[in-house]
């Protein structure tokens, strides 16, 4: 085991039989026991272990309420003779809006690849007309469709969700997510000079960007210490000693 740990270039003591490991900087991706466990096999090698059966209680599986609706849904709708499709979950912004079952906001990408593919739908009646429109522009016209699939209602500005963005701090935090970081806007009016977040009207002068220059729009990155500085080398620990600090209550 000692060989072991030198050959990896961990640090360690032997204290009564007990291994106190000391992660180098260099090796991020060790979080865990499992982590040092997995090196440890990986060296010694897989084939040197001994085969085992797994052990334990077996427990049948069951479907949940909403599952066994799902697929009784889609056996009724193939024994009619429909072929199931799966859609892109993101569209335009236009066809996101067609077809809606109730009021809702759209939620945009901040940096999509494309406008085609740049806002989350709300429905699912617009992707399976492209489906259709997809096939029959390659002369296949005998088709039936049917898509069981999730649509993305808000009901609030979700860039001004305050709650939600404290919920992903704090779900770092829990999954021992040592540094992350979450993209927020910081805006600019040249003409009046006003720093913030600018939706389509200066909170400022009330001016639109259509009837003047247009605003400027940043996107800053953010990053948020939920864990602690053991796995971060110097120059990263002389980084975070001169960054904005900001506190969260738990």
């Amino acid at each position: 085991m000692n060989e072991i740990f030198e050959a990896l270039g961990f640090a360690y003591e032997v204290n009564q039989g007990a291994y106190e490991i000391t992660i180098p900087p260099r090796r991020w991706d060790i979080a865990i026991e499992a982590d040092i466990i997995e090196e440890v096999a990986r060296i010694y090698g897989y084939d040197h272990l001994p085969s085992t059966l797994p052990s334990g209680e077996t427990v049948a599986g069951s479907l949940t309420k909403a599952q066994h609706v799902t697929r009784q849904l889609k056996s009724l709708l193939e024994g009619h003779g429909t072929s199931e499709a799966i859609s892109y979950a993101l569209t335009t912004e236009e066809k996101s809006h067609q077809f809606m079952m109730k009021e809702s906001q759209t939620t945009r990408l901040q940096w999509p690849m494309s406008e085609e593919r740049s806002v989350l739908r709300m429905n699912l009646i617009s992707g399976l007309l492209d489906d259709v429109a997809y096939n029959v522009a390659r002369k296949n016209n005998n088709i039936a469709f049917y898509e069981v699939g999730r649509v993305f209602y808000q009901t609030e500005d979700p860039t001004k969700n305050l709650p939600a963005f404290e919920k992903i701090v704090r779900a770092m935090h829990d999954a021992q997510i040592g540094y992350g970081a979450i993209n927020h806007p910081v805006d600019r009016d040249p003409i009046c000079g006003y720093n913030g977040i600018i939706d389509d009207v200066c909170p400022q002068c009330g001016r639109s960007e259509e009837e003047h220059q247009e605003f400027e729009r940043i996107r800053r990155i953010t990053g948020y210490l939920v864990g602690t500085l053991n796995r971060f080398n110097d120059a990263k620990k002389a980084e975070e000693c001169d960054r904005v600090k900001h506190g969260i209550t738990t």
